[in-house]
């Protein structure tokens, strides 16, 4: 999962990696562009150093952590701006042969240029043209061929998508990423389909693996297609606007951020050195 955050790299993210603490960020408005990926059992990791690249480009980011043994020991949690977000079970499967379910007048395309990302992206997000859609578009392309971008079309009409990251450089697993339908055609086989479609991509680039992580609408499509769960991934959300309703400040400085509570400023007439 980390592999296909880090391959927004090729579209000019910044990505940084430590033994401890990894997190990449588009820029882009939209928590699920920029993250942060914490090894579990590891609480003392230099979670400043992330924060201070999302306060400079003033974005939200969702912070994935393993579970731990004490609840509510992840570094992230009592940080300003941080709220708990979800927990979902990490699962793994053989991407080995499926039918394709029928359904009839329903057709999974692969889209490849900017009209079709930008629908895949209507699509992911449930928006128009939104002031997000060309910057989640060009972070998208920009990753090249690391991810295949799948749309499910009903009568001609998309009412679905899905996504697959094939770009893993140790040629173990691939991810299945963003499967979704609209409410209308749910119950249909239509996610199912996608999910095999993405099996399918990832296996065509010579993978054996495959690794998501479910929510609970998808939990029993993907145990019927024989993934099953070897962890937890718990998520927390960072927000500059929280951040600031908590008491914080942050400017550019150069390269760096400072932070500082608000009552520090005031009360000292400005930036502590």
């Amino acid at each position: 999962m980390w592999q296909g955050c880090a391959a927004y790299a090729a579209g000019g993210a910044t990505v940084v990696q430590d033994d401890r603490i990894r997190w990449f960020a588009t820029g882009v408005d939209y928590e699920g562009l920029n993250g942060v990926f914490i090894r579990p059992g590891t609480p003392a990791v230099p979670v400043e150093d992330a924060l201070r690249t999302f306060q400079r480009m003033r974005v939200p980011a969702l912070w994935h952590v393993g579970v731990v043994d004490r609840p509510g020991a992840e570094p992230i949690a009592g940080q300003p701006g941080a709220s708990w977000y979800e927990e979902e079970p990490l699962m793994v499967a053989p991407v080995g042969q499926h039918e394709m379910p029928a359904v009839d007048r329903l057709s999974i395309i692969p889209v490849h240029d900017i009209p079709g990302i930008q629908a895949w992206v209507r699509m992911w997000s449930g928006g128009g043209d939104g002031p997000g859609l060309d910057p989640t578009v060009r972070a998208r392309i920009g990753a090249g061929p690391a991810f295949v971008h799948l749309l499910a079309v009903l009568a001609g009409v998309p009412v679905g998508c899905a996504a697959a990251f094939v770009g893993s450089p140790d040629r173990v697993g691939g991810e299945v990423q963003h499967v979704m339908t609209v409410p209308g055609v749910r119950g249909r086989g239509i996610g199912t389909a996608l999910t095999v479609a993405a099996m399918r991509a990832i296996s065509a680039r010579g993978l054996g693996t495959a690794v998501l992580t479910s929510s609970p609408d998808g939990l029993r499509i993907y145990r019927r297609l024989g993934f099953v769960q070897v962890g937890t991934m718990r998520r927390y959300l960072w927000s500059p606007s929280a951040a600031e309703r908590a008491g914080m400040i942050t400017r550019p400085d150069g390269a760096r951020n400072i932070a500082a509570p608000s009552s520090d400023v005031t009360g000292r007439g400005g930036y502590p050195a």
